[in-house]
């Protein structure tokens, strides 16, 4: 039984908390706050001082990290522990200000406090806790072999950092040369191509809305009858006196009333011309393929189909479909969602789609509380066989969980070795999966883990649906 009481918490640049000193007193302390203030995140730098890897909590740490806990034994001396970032990154341990190790905190954690949570029964559900209780139970010491995995771990971690085993070279390998087919494919002419395409569609823009502008001042200037003002000039060069001296005034001043009338039609016609021959032009992949706005703070990625536009030969335009993906981000966290539109409602990536709705369910379905990322990747790649393309999964990454970043880590299906395998899914991470199939379906929405549930965040069916006919 733990022989020492936590006497003070420190936790700085963790998450949403800057800077948190908290005190605690002796008998029972209850720590209270809204969703989202930072109560795990606590529970998190407590675990760090522990020098245990914390899950999520390690994934929120910022360059500055620092976590301190201070224990008071029954003695009264204090024992200290500490974990900071270093400048690579990597944590550093400190046993009363006295350089050390994770292994060393962890031995010293567990004489002084033991960490209860409300899921702890789950795992009974995981073979390695099953194990740990038996052998517990039995008085068996696993010392040795844990600094045997642990050891192991270190190296396959070590090993992944130096580019992985065959089959992940291989993998990352293939991934590339996908990529570099794709910037092939977008034809990039320029370093200026994007940001001459955006000023193009403003110009565009500008030209389509001016249309309805001109027209009403056609209507003021020209309107049937005598109401209009070039009417109302015609009226009144014909009050001039029918007498040859006024002949030459007037005929100059009925000359330059039907150049001004010519003049204003040509304008409008012409423009109505430019409108209509820009729409009937394709929008180029190169024009539109990546745009950022708001500073960064939404990313707008938008790629066009590739079946032909009519011409039999295939185009530059987007053609019938089209895929937009959204990534936003807001306080630091980021959401993902991507939407397919088609021209046609029997469009062949409609049913594509909906394929994917099955492996959509099968990994939002393993992914819960009591379950690990490794398993929720596996129940992806089974669904994918069901439908009967196994292995699609291997086209394009899958997603995963998403919060301080767009990828908090990658995970794919059979990575056991990944030091992710068997972090835990916990309530209130966020995860935004996209199952994808050669032909441009993808499916990507962006959820919050609950006690029983995901909670969707960027899906609105009603006003935004995952695939949209439009005209």
């Amino acid at each position: 039984m733990p022989k020492a009481q936590l006497g003070e918490l420190y936790a700085h640049g963790l998450g949403v908390i800057d800077d948190a000193r908290v005190e605690f007193g002796p008998g029972f302390n209850v720590i209270t706050g809204e969703t989202g203030a930072g109560k795990t995140l606590l529970l998190g730098a407590l675990n760090l001082c522990l020098g245990n890897d914390a899950g999520a909590t390690r994934l929120a740490a910022r360059d500055e990290l620092r976590a301190s806990a201070v224990f008071v034994d029954r003695d009264g001396h204090e024992v200290v522990l500490t974990r900071e970032a270093g400048a690579t990154g990597r944590l550093r341990s400190a046993v009363n200000a006295s350089p050390s190790s994770a292994e060393a905190l962890r031995v010293l954690g567990e004489a002084l406090v033991v960490v209860h949570g409300q899921h702890d029964s789950l795992a009974l559900r995981t073979r390695s806790d099953v194990l740990a209780i038996l052998d517990a139970s039995a008085g068996i010491s696993t010392h040795d072999l844990d600094h045997v995995r642990r050891r192991l771990r270190q190296a396959r971690s070590a090993r992944d950092e130096l580019g992985g085993d065959l089959t992940a070279r291989q993998r990352e390998l293939e991934l590339l040369e996908y990529q570099i087919d794709e910037l092939e494919g977008a034809s990039i002419s320029s370093a200026n191509e994007l940001r001459d395409a955006l000023e193009e569609l403003t110009r565009l823009t500008d030209l389509r809305d001016g249309q309805a502008a001109l027209a009403s001042v056609l209507d003021e200037l020209d309107v049937a009858g005598d109401d209009g003002l070039l009417g109302q000039l015609a009226q009144a060069i014909d009050r001039l006196p029918k007498t040859p001296a006024y002949d030459p005034a007037r005929e100059v001043l009925l000359g330059a009333l039907a150049q001004a009338r010519e003049g204003v039609h040509a304008r409008v016609t012409g423009g109505e011309g430019v409108i209509a021959r820009e729409r009937g032009r394709p929008i180029g992949r190169r024009e539109v393929n990546r745009a950022r706005v708001a500073g960064g703070h939404v990313a707008v990625r938008v790629a066009r189909g590739h079946r032909d536009t009519g011409g039999g030969a295939r185009g530059d335009g987007i053609g019938d479909a089209m895929m937009v993906v959204v990534v936003a981000r807001r306080g630091g966290l980021h959401v993902a969602a991507t939407r397919l539109a088609v021209r046609d409602g029997k469009d062949p990536l409609v049913a594509l789609t909906g394929r994917l709705d099955t492996v959509d369910e099968a990994v939002r379905r393993a992914t819960r509380p009591g379950e690990t990322w490794g398993d929720a990747v596996e129940a992806l790649a089974a669904s994918y066989r069901e439908i009967g393309h196994a292995g699609a999964w291997t086209q394009h990454y899958q997603g995963g969980p998403i919060a301080f970043e767009q990828r908090e880590f990658e995970l794919a299906p059979g990575q056991s070795d990944s030091p992710y395998w068997d972090v835990p899914c916990e309530v209130g991470h966020a995860v935004a999966w996209n199952p994808s199939l050669s032909g441009g379906a993808k499916i990507e929405e962006t959820y919050l883990l609950g006690e029983f549930e995901l909670e969707p965040v960027t899906r609105l069916e009603h006003e935004y649906p995952r695939v949209k006919v439009v005209e």
